[in-house]
């Protein structure tokens, strides 16, 4: 290559990144000191710094824009989904009581995030609250579903109890020997077309109320076990009021013993055995359901002659599905019940960037200029706030020195 040549490429380039004429401004394409915004040379960095806000100064409707984006896109790879869980401690007296029920609290929901499948960014305790921030998914268009699973999360009391499926009446044999209906299968159906108009009349300010005691309508969670079955008829009361539950047994996983179906596996608790052969006993022949927070979850068939150990199948499209649902409610069902009611709601996670971040600087020194885009990004979005109101702290100090 000749020397003429090579000095004329020199010479373009020169142009490209000074500009043309004595004094112009710099020349280098935005996108790129962007970019160099985030090199690990801190001499570059500071360059596109400089360069960018003499570029932003003049022409801020071109800079700031692209600025701001960067910010949100920094906020985005380091975002999380944040919900602020607040207990009624009304029941404990003292400050000591209520800052020790606070911890726990903290502690048990970190754990009951990790069980449920969720990668925790941090859980702390502020104020008389307990904020949770977890990782959003991959997939941007899951963001909403996950932000409804993490409230469905931490709104869980955690308990479960057992119930028995209130059937039409029958001639009871070795295998079924207890029919709980008392009246003959025309009171029964009257009973169920009743009881299914008032649960699908409901509503969040008119809840359902069953018209007895002792039997009503649970709603059931969809899964392969419920099928197209919306609703179930449950004994609410065990016969002499029995009831078992979380309080009296664990739950494990061990597979069917005939069908080899992955399964829960529930046994009692040590000093519960006799609880809980009784409840089986008054049950037997029966089918149980996993009730919790207001929904029949798992269904089982109870032997006409049960021992103390019952087992809950699971199914799903494939083993491995199956398998992997029977150990989600496992989960769910050992993670341990909340002492106290909770109130949930979703929240922001305040940014994280470091004010003193590279593109935060350019902002600060374009000056007065970027101050509507910063204001427009805080109402946007709230999580900006404390970022943008140091910046624009940063901004006023610079006009002032």
């Amino acid at each position: 290559m000749s020397a003429a040549r090579v000095l004329f490429g020199a010479s373009v380039v020169a142009a490209l990144v000074v500009g043309v004429g004595c004094g112009g401004p710099a020349a280098v394409a935005p996108d790129l000191l962007i970019e160099q915004l985030d090199s690990s040379d801190e001499g570059k960095a500071e360059e596109a710094v400089r360069a960018l806000a003499q570029q932003g100064a003049a022409a801020p409707d071109r800079i700031v824009p692209l600025l701001i984006a960067r910010l949100e896109a920094m906020q985005k790879q380091s975002a999380a989904i944040g919900a602020r869980v607040t207990p009624d401690l009304s029941a404990l007296t003292g400050e000591e009581a209520r800052n020790d029920a606070l911890i726990g609290l903290t502690h048990h929901l970190h754990g009951r995030l990790n069980r449920a499948g969720f990668t925790v960014a941090q859980v702390r305790q502020e104020a008389q609250s307990v904020e949770a921030f977890v990782l959003p998914p991959a997939d941007p268009s899951l963001l909403a579903f996950a932000r409804e699973a993490l409230e469905a999360e931490l709104s869980r009391q955690g308990g479960y109890v057992l119930r028995a499926e209130m059937p039409p009446p029958f001639a009871t044999t070795p295998e079924r020997p207890v029919s709980p209906w008392t009246g003959d299968a025309a009171s029964h159906a009257a009973w169920l077309a009743e009881e299914t108009a008032r649960f699908t009349a409901a509503t969040p300010d008119a809840p359902y109320v069953p018209a007895r005691a002792d039997a009503g309508l649970v709603a059931v969670q969809a899964g392969p076990e419920a099928g197209s079955v919306e609703r179930v008829a449950l004994r609410l009361a065990g016969e002499g009021g029995l009831e078992v539950g979380d309080q009296d047994l664990t739950a494990g996983l061990k597979d069917d013993a005939v069908t080899g179906t992955p399964a829960l596996y529930l046994v009692p608790r040590p000093g519960r055995e006799d609880h809980v052969r009784a409840f089986l006993a008054a049950n037997a022949g029966l089918t149980l359901w996993i009730v919790a927070d207001g929904q029949a979850l798992l269904p089982t068939r109870v032997p006409g002659k049960p021992g103390v150990a019952v087992t809950f199948p699971a199914h799903g499209e494939t083993p491995p599905k199956a398998r992997a649902r029977a150990a989600a409610l496992a989960g769910r069902l050992t993670q341990g019940r909340l002492p106290f009611p909770v109130k949930v709601e979703l929240i922001s996670r305040p940014t994280v960037i470091d004010p003193q971040h590279p593109v935060c600087r350019a902002l600060v020194r374009t000056g007065p200029a970027a101050e509507p885009a910063l204001e427009a990004l805080a109402l946007r979005e709230p999580a900006f706030g404390p970022l943008v109101a140091s910046l624009k702290d940063g901004i006023l100090k610079t006009r002032t020195e």
